[in-house]
């Protein structure tokens, strides 16, 4: 198995899984968070149920590790009092949560790099429609700050989308 495209799956899935979040984080502040574990209401117990709290055999724990080397968990007071098989495996499965959170955090840098220019965009032409709303007096033939707020949502969600593809 190749534990580095089950990983980005992984995180592909999660994003997914809090797609609506994101955009309203996106929304509210113009930023997605990348901690899932404290800014996504039941992030961290969706994270440790289905990428950490997962049992691996030995060969598959060694073949795990070896792939994701560059998220090894190293707290071994995690699988401390374990026997040596189960310490193995106790590691694949924090090394596999840390390589998933890991593509997690870089699927929602690209995720609000690619929505900074949307959310500049769209809020300069909100702030337009809703001053000509104010001003009775004042000449505009675009879109509703609403339907604006909304083609924003749409956009940001296609962005979305398109990386979780």
């Amino acid at each position: 198995m190749d534990y580095q495209i089950k990983a980005l799956e992984d995180a592909r899935e999660t994003i997914s899984e809090f797609r609506e979040e994101i955009l309203e984080q996106l929304n509210d502040t113009g930023k997605a968070s990348d901690d899932l574990l404290n800014d996504y209401g039941t992030g961290d117990s969706y994270h440790h149920e289905s990428h950490v709290d997962r049992c691996y055999d030995l060969t598959d724990a060694a073949e795990l590790i070896d792939q994701l080397y560059e998220h090894e968990e190293t707290d071994s007071g995690l699988w401390e009092g374990q026997r040596p098989k189960e310490a193995i495996g106790t590691c694949a499965a924090y090394t596999y949560g840390s390589a998933v959170y890991s593509n997690w955090a870089d699927l929602i840098k690209e995720i609000n790099d690619e929505a900074e220019a949307i959310i500049n965009d769209y809020d300069e032409k909100i702030d337009i429609a809703e001053a000509s709303e104010e001003d009775e007096d004042m000449e505009y033939y675009g879109s509703s700050s609403n339907d604006l707020r909304d083609h924003k949502t749409e956009a940001l969600g296609e962005v979305i989308d398109r990386l979780i593809g």
